[in-house]
């Protein structure tokens, strides 16, 4: 099987998409313009497929269409869906019902060579033993893709071109200038816009910048712990899952002793103090 290496120069010319899928790049158009093959002259045999693939070996793939060998000289399209790559390898087979066309079949991978003629087409000679292909091919970026390999994508709603070059329209940013830019207060970590100048905020937060944590839904005489969402703390005098719970410590624990007098603390680690009277000490007046 023999491969020749072809090198598409991009046009970057839109084109009016019909129903292309949404994940294509381009379109490359292809036409075999001379087929000849010694087997072939003055005979019925020559009857079958000719497949043409347009492959690399690190994208694989990029397109590739049998057509009956009848229909030879139509003019063909078909979109690529990965970055085109520039230099591709363009291979012809004929998959024929003759077998002794068949046993020849690597007379139809010829070297070949190709040079740029006018209207953005490559002209590309296949040369065999017994056979001659002449094809010429082109390759175009589909609407609002630009750029060599096809894969720069600029929508006149957020972005321009000019000079070939992309320039984000003020408020969107990104390669492609698919970003928008969210408020300036917008917290990039809790927020997000859809359009510029917004900010919306993430589940379990709020305020005008998304600083604000949500605290448990019905959490009463509390807050956020830690400035975690979803979180119930509560504020000093108050207790439960729910801080809906008021906490008096003095009044369900007679800890002062010798008169002292229990104030109430509000604090986790030491919920109440005592008040001596003259000549006791101690934290609970026991000295």
């Amino acid at each position: 099987m023999r491969i020749v290496l072809l090198q598409l120069n991009i046009y970057a010319i839109s084109l009016l998409l019909c129903s292309a899928e949404p994940e294509a790049l381009g379109t490359i158009t292809f036409k075999i313009t001379d087929f000849t093959m010694l087997q072939c002259v003055n005979s019925e045999r020559c009857t079958g497929n000719i497949s043409v693939r347009f492959q690399t070996a690190r994208s694989g793939m990029l397109v590739e269409q049998t057509f009956d060998l009848a229909d030879w000289q139509s003019e063909r399209s078909a979109n690529f869906h990965k970055p085109w790559p520039g230099l591709v390898m363009v291979t012809l087979s004929l998959n024929s019902s003759d077998s002794e066309l068949v046993s020849r079949e690597s007379l139809l991978f010829p070297r070949g060579s190709f040079q740029n003629i006018k209207d953005n087409w490559t002209y590309i000679s296949l040369y065999g033993r017994q056979s001659l292909f002449t094809m010429t091919a082109k390759v175009e970026c589909l609407d609002y893709h630009y750029g060599q390999d096809c894969a720069q994508i600029c929508k006149p709603e957020t972005c321009l071109v000019e000079s070939n070059f992309i320039k984000c329209k003020p408020g969107w940013r990104g390669a492609n200038c698919q970003a928008p830019i969210c408020s300036p207060n917008c917290s990039s970590s809790n927020g997000y816009c859809d359009q510029p100048g917004e900010c919306k905020c993430k589940r379990g937060w709020t305020g005008n910048g998304c600083n604000e944590c949500v605290p448990y839904d019905g959490c009463l005489n509390g807050g956020c712990k830690a400035n975690a969402p979803f979180t119930c703390d509560c504020d000093p005098g108050w207790t439960g899952a729910l801080c809906n719970i008021e906490s008096h410590y003095c009044r369900s624990n007679n800890s002062c002793v010798n008169g002292g007098v229990c104030l109430d603390s509000h604090d986790p680690l030491e919920p109440f103090r005592c008040i001596c009277p003259n000549n006791q000490t101690g934290s609970k007046c026991e000295l």
